[in-house]
């Protein structure tokens, strides 16, 4: 598990773009993705209510995702939780490029959005857990600066992509960032919610923390 971090004055400018960079991890998978619909509809031969089953989909597990994820950080620690929906998120992704059909795609879309919601998630957590007051404010504030550039950017990158190569390589782009997050994750991330303060999976525990 490694070391534990504990809550600190302020976090690391470097830290903060990170966490900023996994707290936009919905919203570059889904703008990347947005130009590369057409040429989805016709290599799968899909309709327009089709296609927007997979962004719907996509949205509907980001959110359910959150449901456990949070928990589970709760209970076994904010570094592992992370890594993991970062892992399902990099296989999903690949799942994504090598779908043959609608349906494929729509259900590796579901577990994208499950695995990637992980990193919204456990971001905040963390935020939360190494720091107070205004720090919090100012951490969580150049956080969703950088993961607001996401929107801005995805929608060119995706369409750029599509210039050079078929629409499975937004996908493919999208394991790259889900690797890159992995690898910084492990290099970079330290533990931060201390073992005497995690809590049991146990439902009313669960149930407590949403009320």
């Amino acid at each position: 598990m490694g070391t534990v971090i504990r809550q600190t004055d302020r976090l690391p400018l470097g830290l903060i773009i990170l966490l900023g960079v996994l707290s936009g991890m919905a919203a570059v998978s889904t703008d990347l993705y947005l130009p590369a619909t057409p040429s989805v509809a016709v290599a799968l031969d899909a309709g327009r209510a089709e296609l927007q089953r997979t962004l719907a989909i996509f949205f509907m597990g980001y959110g359910f995702g959150q449901l456990i994820f949070g928990p589970l950080s709760d209970s076994l620690g904010r570094k592992p939780v992370l890594i993991g929906g970062l892992y399902l998120y990099t296989f999903a992704s690949i799942l994504c490029a090598c779908s043959t059909s609608i349906e494929f795609l729509t259900a590796a879309r579901l577990l994208q959005a499950i695995g990637g919601c992980s990193a919204a998630v456990v971001s905040r957590a963390m935020i939360r857990d190494r720091t107070a007051g205004h720090n919090t404010a100012i951490a969580l504030s150049g956080a969703m600066v950088v993961s607001q550039l996401g929107p801005l950017i995805a929608p060119s990158v995706g369409g750029l992509i599509l210039l050079f190569a078929p629409w499975p390589a937004t996908f493919v782009t999208l394991v790259v960032y889900g690797m890159a997050c992995i690898i910084a994750s492990h290099l970079w991330i330290e533990e931060s919610h201390p073992r005497e303060l995690r809590q049991s999976l146990h439902p009313l525990n669960i149930l407590e923390g949403y009320c």
